[in-house]
């Protein structure tokens, strides 16, 4: 008792100490310059100015200095539940606000989601403004395109060696609310054209792996109940957030997707030019540039991997399924004729081996698995067939182990 009392008289005092501190803030031209800065708007790649604004007057007024064919919206504009409009409003910056995890780390700039979350509507405003010019001029601050790299100690390895490690990208708070921002608008984009694939199940609203599972199980079952086999082929792709192809990625948008001119303009500056440095303790690293992949830890990195690769090939024979989440696919069919399904199989893999040469992705190899399920009640040819199926089309076949299921 005596000690919840004592975290509640912390909270008081700390959420005062806070209020007084944003109340003390004055919104004049040196606070815009800052905001400025921070977007990177000061420089020769832009020559928008920010409208100065009072945030305590009414904001029945013009938020935006933007040319004739781009044209401001204000924030009363806005309806309670529009989230895709063209720019941010505050009602939607409040909604991503509050769904963030208040326990995130800072990146660089040493701003925590916590402190965040505490911020008054006075502080917000500039918030949406910056927002809005970051994404009418298509021009990511660089700040906010750098990562600060952790390595984290795998459990049971040598600690002397760079592989035992697992990096923990950090990047900045306010540059994941902006992310959120345009991962939406790429989510409304594909989900209201109906563009995702079916086998897909990674990083979408609504669906995840025990969906993908769940499918798989049914699947077998039916064709248990037939007496029918199944063979499952797993993919894993080698370091495929980091081989991304960032061209290729704008360019399916475009051409693939029919995103607008605007969309992979802001897409190709947010990948382009990113750095990253390493913190091991008080010491960090030189910057460092990334020419490849999709940030790791950020929020429309994972979005913008499952449009990459989204137009996997689909198999020809119908006896043949795929399922993926993410960087894992998944391969399978069943039929009375194992052999048949191995076949299947095998031509699919040419394709989707061919697939991966061209987009610059890779199988792991080492990683993938293959496995027959069958049971004693299984016709003959189910039970004895051992599975020769060949990986990236090289002479190494991989023989499953028989799975008996009673």
């Amino acid at each position: 008792m005596l000690g919840r009392l004592i975290q509640e008289q912390i909270q008081i005092t700390y959420n005062r100490f806070w209020n007084t501190k944003f109340q003390n803030i004055k919104m004049n031209k040196d606070t815009f310059k800052q905001i400025k800065a921070l977007a990177g708007l000061n420089n020769s790649q832009s020559n928008t100015d920010l409208q100065i604004l009072n945030p305590v007057q009414n904001y029945n007024i013009s938020l935006f200095n933007f040319s004739s064919d781009r044209k401001a919206i204000k924030p009363d504009d806005f309806e309670e539940d529009e989230v895709y409009n063209q720019f941010m409003s505050m009602t939607e910056l409040n909604s991503i606000i509050r769904k963030r995890n208040k326990k995130l780390s800072a990146g660089n700039d040493i701003i925590p989601m916590y402190l965040i979350k505490k911020i008054p509507r006075e502080l917000k405003m500039p918030l949406v403004i910056l927002f809005n010019n970051v994404y009418n001029n298509a021009h990511m601050p660089s700040c906010w395109k750098e990562a600060k790299l952790v390595p984290l100690l795998k459990q049971g390895k040598d600690a002397t060696k760079p592989e035992s490690y697992r990096m923990i990208s950090l990047l900045s708070n306010i540059a994941k609310l902006y992310e959120v921002f345009i991962q939406r608008k790429i989510e409304h984009h594909m989900e209201s054209n109906n563009l995702y694939t079916q086998h897909q199940f990674g990083f979408r609203k609504g669906l995840s792996t025990s969906h993908a599972l769940g499918i798989l199980a049914k699947d077998i079952t039916t064709g248990l109940n037939k007496r029918h086999g199944t063979i499952a082929v797993g993919l894993d792709l080698e370091k495929a957030f980091d081989r991304t192809w960032q061209k290729g990625i704008v360019y399916k948008m475009k051409t693939n997707y029919l995103f607008s001119d605007h969309m992979c303009k802001v897409i190709d500056n947010y990948l382009y030019d990113r750095s990253f440095t390493l913190e091991v303790d008080d010491a960090r690293s030189t910057k460092r540039s990334i020419n490849s992949g999709v940030a790791q830890g950020s929020i429309v990195g994972s979005t913008l991997f499952d449009v990459y690769t989204m137009d996997i090939p689909i198999p020809t024979d119908r006896n043949i399924k795929t399922l993926s989440c993410a960087d894992d696919l998944l391969i399978y069919g069943s039929h009375c004729r194992l052999k048949n399904v191995e076949k299947g199989i095998n031509e699919h893999l040419k394709e989707v081996t061919e697939y991966m040469d061209k987009w610059k992705l890779k199988l792991n190899t080492d990683k993938c698995e293959v496995i027959k399920i069958a049971t004693p009640n299984c016709y003959p040819n189910a039970k004895k067939l051992k599975p020769k199926i060949k990986i990236n089309q090289t002479s190494q076949k991989y023989e499953a182990p028989g799975i008996c299921v009673e």
